[in-house]
């Protein structure tokens, strides 16, 4: 499993597992549940992203996994919350947030691309990824309270008690009082006013004066928790990015002027060291004095900005400087604010999750190219090997516990290898045979005095008993009458059992195929599909032979969703197939060179139950065609009696795929060679 991990420094150790009590408790289900749904991520909890070596967690704060859809989460991350559950509810749901819209934008057109760009514009820009922060967790927080409207009261106590005590923002620099009174008014619905410098104001009064061409607050509007991630972006790069930066140069100007006072007046107790002239009165050697003051003051202050107009890197070395004082803001911000993911986790992240995607865009290429070439669409053939993939691969048989699939795989190995070609099966070394194999150990046990060394190999041939058949067909008639869809379980589980039967044969065909040159007693497989109901669903879905392609496999798979026939007219379909048996056919099957099974599934009575089916079952049976019925559920118990003594009754309908396995494995065991 690939996840990024990131540390938390904190200094209150978590005591409870808020996290653990919050995805066990059942009235949270609808919640997980949703946002599963809606992000295609789960929620889970450290614990279940492993251990290191000392036994702690791997995951420290939080992990995102976008390949595999989970987001991990450390309960200690919220330990900053003591133990206010509701705080600590909000500050996960908030983070849930943070990566249903980094989803929703990663899977939009250009989605990608929209969070490169910003990605690289913040990730070692701080002063702009603050920025963006506090406009994201605007949007963030509705999101919170639209799942959760309770969370109101908690979401106002956590950002006055927490985040910002204190909303007078004038001791800090003045880009900064935008970025933070923007998150702060806009997050109270304006009902907190921030104090801050009359430029910012001035600003920030802009930006909630915008309005929509319909008349909406434009800030309203870009964030709600439904505007995409892309909008939000592209709105703070158009109308906030420009503020945010004049009011930065601003407070690099006032931050140089602050400076050249501070040196004007370090500089101003440098005087005229000269003692005044004789004839002098004191009031004159004052006043000298003070001129003296001033113009050596006066020129330094001139040297100084002569010397900066002649020294390129003098604003650039001073602008450094002040961006490292700014500094100290910035990470008390994100000290409050911490990220779960660092901008690197989520990058390779990001990178894995699309490596997948590219992946499978390949994939879905040569899948519809395939598709094209089979004569069937895209849509219907990726529907069907996902049901394949999903339903049908891990069935189980309950009694042992297997893959049916695999139990019947393991038979078609025993199958082929009962009729392969005979081995030569050496026997060696001996003291008599048909070949000297080993002349160096010859020579030596007879100087050692051995008589009859033991250096020939006998070679013999293991003979195998003639093949009993060497056709094999199964045939299945399946019911589409109303009554399965009452309940759907029928249909359903009819449906997984054709396909698990369908998909069976479909590897006995390929093994026999690609070995053919290695058996000896060779074996025909042929399939073939019949559904019944009324004359609209009594039909061939599949022709006798020796194909069980995919088109034919998804026509089957489709055909079986139908189930709305009025009548169960299985003997019509039966008598259909007694009358196609081909009198090559009859031969092989009276001198046991063919096996043929016909397995009929039906949930009610037949409409020929009379006479019409045990007349159409005497024919099949005296052909020496196997003819198996099973009932499904309750409805479909008297089939038990009309297959008789072929009948089955399967009184749960979730039982049919098991039937169906084991059926198929008692009849396949004949074409074992022993």
């Amino acid at each position: 499993m690939k996840f990024m991990a990131e540390g938390y420094n904190n200094q209150n150790e978590q005591k409870n597992d808020f996290l653990g009590d919050f995805l066990a408790n059942q009235s949270n289900k609808k919640y997980l549940d949703g946002y599963s749904k809606d992000t295609s991520l789960s929620i889970k909890h450290a614990k279940d992203a492993g251990f290191d070596s000392n036994g702690e967690l791997v995951v420290k704060t939080a992990a995102i996994d976008l390949e595999n859809g989970k987001i991990f989460f450390n309960p200690d991350f919220f330990a900053r919350y003591g133990k206010d559950v509701l705080k600590q509810q909000f500050a996960l749901k908030h983070e849930c947030w943070h990566f249903k819209k980094l989803k929703q934008l990663l899977d939009s057109k250009n989605g990608k691309q929209i969070w490169q760009n910003n990605r690289d514009n913040i990730k070692n820009n701080k002063k702009l990824h603050l920025l963006d922060n506090c406009f994201e967790d605007i949007q963030i927080n509705r999101g919170v309270i639209s799942d959760t409207p309770t969370l109101q009261n908690t979401k106002d106590k956590l950002y006055k008690e927490d985040l910002f005590q204190d909303v007078d923002f004038t001791k800090i620099p003045k880009h900064l009082q935008f970025a933070q009174g923007l998150l702060v008014e806009k997050n109270s619905n304006y009902e907190t006013i921030c104090k801050v410098d009359k430029d910012v104001r001035k600003e920030l009064d802009k930006i909630k004066s915008l309005k929509t061409k319909s008349g909406f607050e434009m800030m309203d509007f870009i964030t709600n928790e439904n505007t995409s991630m892309g909008n939000r972006v592209l709105f703070r790069e158009k109308y906030l990015d420009s503020v945010y930066q004049n009011l930065y140069k601003q407070d690099i100007e006032n931050k140089k002027k602050e400076k050249d006072s501070n040196s004007q007046d370090s500089s101003s107790g440098q005087g005229n060291d000269s003692e005044p002239s004789d004839g002098q009165n004191n009031q004159e050697s004052e006043n000298q004095d003070q001129n003296n003051k001033e113009h050596q003051k006066n020129k330094k202050t001139q040297d100084n900005k002569n010397q900066n107009s002649t020294n390129p890197d003098y604003d650039a070395n001073i602008e450094r400087e002040i961006e490292q004082e700014f500094q100290k803001y910035y990470d008390e911000y994100f000290d409050k604010n911490p990220r779960s993911v660092e901008i690197e986790s989520e990058e390779k992240a990001v990178e894995e999750y699309f490596d997948k995607l590219d992946k499978q865009d390949s994939n879905e290429a040569r899948l519809k190219a395939y598709a094209q070439a089979e004569g069937i669409s895209y849509e219907d053939l990726k529907e069907y090997r996902d049901y394949f993939n999903n339903q049908v691969e891990n069935l189980e048989n309950k009694e042992t516990g297997e893959k049916s699939i695999e139990e019947l795989r393991q038979i078609f190995e025993e199958i082929f290898t009962s009729r392969e070609k005979p081995k030569m099966q050496p026997r060696s070394p001996r003291k008599y045979g048909d070949e000297l194999i080993l002349p160096a150990e010859a020579y030596a046990q007879k100087l050692g005095g051995e008589e009859e060394p033991s250096v020939f190999e006998k070679v013999e041939f293991k003979n195998k008993k003639e093949k009993i058949y060497g056709d094999f067909d199964v045939t299945l008639v399946l019911d589409r009458s109303g009554s399965m869809d009452t309940p759907s379980i029928k249909k359903t589980e009819q449906k997984k059992s054709a396909i698990l039967i369908i998909e069976a044969l479909k590897e006995l065909y390929d093994k026999l195929d690609e070995g053919r040159d290695y058996i000896e007693n060779d074996l025909n497989v042929r399939t073939e599909v019949w559904s019944f109901g009324d004359e609209r669903q009594n039909e061939l879905l599949k022709p006798l032979d020796g194909d069980l392609t995919e088109k034919q496999r998804t026509h089957i798979y489709k055909k079986l969703n139908d189930v709305s026939g009025n009548s169960t007219e299985d003997y019509k379909i039966l008598e259909k197939i007694e009358s196609l048996i081909t009198d090559e056919e009859l031969e092989k099957l009276e001198k046991n060179l063919m096996k043929k099974i016909i397995i009929v599934t039906t949930d009610g009575q037949s409409d020929g139950k009379d006479k019409l089916l045990p007349n159409v079952l005497q024919k099949l049976r005296a052909k020496n065609i196997v003819v198996i019925g099973i009932g499904i559920t309750k409805d479909g118990k008297k089939a038990e009696k009309s297959y008789a003594p072929n009948g089955i009754y399967c009184k749960n309908a979730t039982d049919l795929p098991n039937v169906f396995g084991e059926i198929l494995k008692k009849e396949l065991d004949d074409l074992i060679i022993r």
